[in-house]
């Protein structure tokens, strides 16, 4: 994704996205987010859900001090895989209602997440329109017709192919 697109994403959400522009060796996240610019709105309307559903556990249990924190987020197999790790207070491990309500968020969030990253697969990664997920090569890629012609031309520029 374009640094401008991340900056943005990181500005607009830097709870989840703390972790951009990390140590190798702490966070994969060092590489910030690797996938394709059609994707930024996806990953823009998950981070704002996840945004609110935090704010308001935090609200209704302050004493959770519940976050949501990007760990990984790339193309893979032609869809967006979003990885978080969830952080939370781990003191109220013994208290079953606190471990019932944190248990929900996190079901509810992986929910999401998982949403999106349905939707991402039929969804070009390069310019945000509706695709198939096809084979491009040996991966499976989410591209449309258009950026997939876009692409071959640009390689056979690039390897000296003669139409």
């Amino acid at each position: 994704m374009k640094s401008e697109l991340q900056i943005e994403l990181c500005k607009r959400h830097p709870s989840i996205f703390r972790e951009v522009g990390g140590q190798p060796d702490e966070t994969c996240m060092a590489w910030g987010i690797e996938c394709g610019d059609g994707w930024h709105d996806l990953i823009e309307s998950l981070c704002t859900e996840i945004d609110a559903e935090v704010k308001h556990t935090n609200e209704l249990y302050p004493h959770l001090k519940f976050a949501v924190v990007a760990a990984q987020v790339k193309e893979k197999w032609g869809g967006l895989r979003f990885y978080v790790d969830f952080i939370y207070n781990h003191e109220l491990l013994e208290d079953e209602d606190a471990m019932k309500k944190i248990t929900s968020r996190i079901w509810e969030i992986s929910g999401m997440i998982r949403i999106i990253e349905s939707l991402s697969r039929n969804t070009c990664e390069d310019c945000g329109g509706k695709c198939e997920a096809a084979t491009t090569g040996f991966f499976p890629k989410a591209i449309c017709d258009a950026c997939d012609q876009v692409r071959r031309d640009a390689l056979d520029d690039q390897l000296g192919v003669i139409p």
